[in-house]
């Protein structure tokens, strides 16, 4: 999937090995942590990158709060999904395309605000389980799709293409990219929210990973030669995880 480097992303900063780093939005993917097994949930909570907000508070000089105590009772990640979905609700109503939905947790959490939502997978079992999820928080708005996306064929045109997680998933991913720029409409944005390069070859047989992650740089060309532009790279700081987040955004010109 080698590319040549996007000329608008040579200022991305080094740090740690990485060839492109920024530290500015908080990102949460829960699909895979719902679809993964107790230890690979424990790596994906890791992901949401949240800092110690218990150990702060349980420097009280009243000593309320201490520890495991106060990370139990604020743990970050339930208030970034509120954060979300407080942010959704800024949002225009968008037609929205989620390419490997699985159980349809992020599609069922974009259909909140989203006037739409086409939620696509090749699992008929995921899809049945994202259809049980959209039935139970009752999101009458998703639409549930069997397709493989590397000859997904649809005639509809969206404001948003999300693909969270998808991509490691896949034979052919810059085929899949190709396939989300036709699904966008003039001045509609793709989000791809992947991983970082690991080294974590249990992955492959445990979860079906295709890729041990993905150089952003050379995604964002990727992206880059399919005509998308206004690229954006978000990555998270580190963690003690293996596996490290990062965010593209990319939006098709009018």
């Amino acid at each position: 999937m080698t590319a040549p480097r996007a000329r608008h992303l040579a200022p991305l900063a080094e740090h740690a090995g990485d060839r492109a780093r920024l530290a500015r939005l908080p990102v949460r993917d829960e699909r895979r942590a719902d679809d993964a097994d107790p230890g690979v949930r424990d790596v994906c909570a890791d992901r949401a990158g949240h800092h110690d907000l218990g150990d702060e508070i349980g420097t009280r000089s009243d000593g309320c709060l201490e520890g495991i105590e106060a990370r139990r009772l604020l743990e970050p990640g339930q208030s970034f999904q509120l954060w979300s979905r407080a942010l959704g609700r800024l949002l225009p109503r968008l037609d929205v395309a989620d390419l490997g939905c699985g159980t349809g947790a992020l599609s069922v959490e974009i259909a909140r605000w989203a006037r739409s939502v086409v939620a696509i997978d090749k699992s008929r079992d995921a899809l049945e389980a994202a259809r049980a999820r959209a039935e139970r928080e009752g999101a009458e708005n998703v639409e549930l799709v069997a397709a493989d996306l590397h000859k997904l064929d649809l005639r509809r045109r969206f404001d948003l293409v999300v693909a969270s997680q998808s991509l490691h998933f896949l034979d052919d991913p810059p085929q899949v990219v190709r396939t989300a720029r036709k699904l966008l409409k003039k001045g509609g944005r793709l989000l791809v929210l992947e991983l970082l390069p690991h080294g974590e070859e249990w992955v492959r047989e445990r979860l079906g990973h295709r890729y041990l992650g993905f150089d952003p740089v050379e995604l964002a060309a990727t992206l880059e030669a399919e005509g998308f532009a206004s690229i954006i790279t978000e990555i998270l700081p580190s963690g003690s995880s293996p596996f490290r987040p990062f965010l593209l955004c990319a939006e098709v010109p009018e």
